[in-house]
């Protein structure tokens, strides 16, 4: 049986790179959503800066989940307390966080998932149990560019 599914995209556009945002609204753990991600060729989501997570906050806002958690990528279940994208493997940017006070906290000793919430004009992000049901976001890969540069 397929699930359905209602999704928004947002598409990003900056200097470096073209992101879209898909908020699925469909409740599965996170390893469930990653995998769903994959699946549709996508990945799960990553926010790396402040217009993605600007652009997030419109994506969670346009597919109507104010008030819900949201599963993206971010997991520190290679290394406790070592959070990094799974996506890519890059360790969460020190210069661009946006955790809620007090998170990450690891309550309970299996906080391991990333989960993020629109939280007044941004969406901040908490650590959750990886196996609790939420809605999620993906991404587009990001492309290969096989660029030759000559002299």
């Amino acid at each position: 049986m397929k699930l359905p599914t209602i999704f928004v995209t947002i598409v990003l556009v900056s200097a470096v790179a073209a992101k879209k945002f898909y908020v699925f609204k469909t409740h599965l753990n996170w390893h469930l959503a990653f995998r769903d991600c994959e699946a549709r060729g996508l990945q799960m989501a990553t926010i790396n800066e402040w217009n993605e997570n600007h652009y997030f906050r419109l994506a969670m806002e346009q597919s109507g989940t104010l008030n819900e958690w949201i599963w993206i990528s971010g997991t520190d279940l290679a290394s406790v307390g070592n959070f990094t994208w799974m996506t890519n493997g890059r360790p969460l940017s020190s210069i661009y966080w946006l955790w809620f006070p007090n998170e990450p906290n690891n309550y309970g000793g299996n906080e391991r998932c990333i989960n993020a919430m629109l939280h007044r004009t941004e969406a901040k992000w908490n650590d959750l149990d990886c196996d609790k049901k939420l809605y999620y976001a993906c991404e587009d890969k990001p492309s290969t560019c096989d660029a030759t540069v000559s002299t």
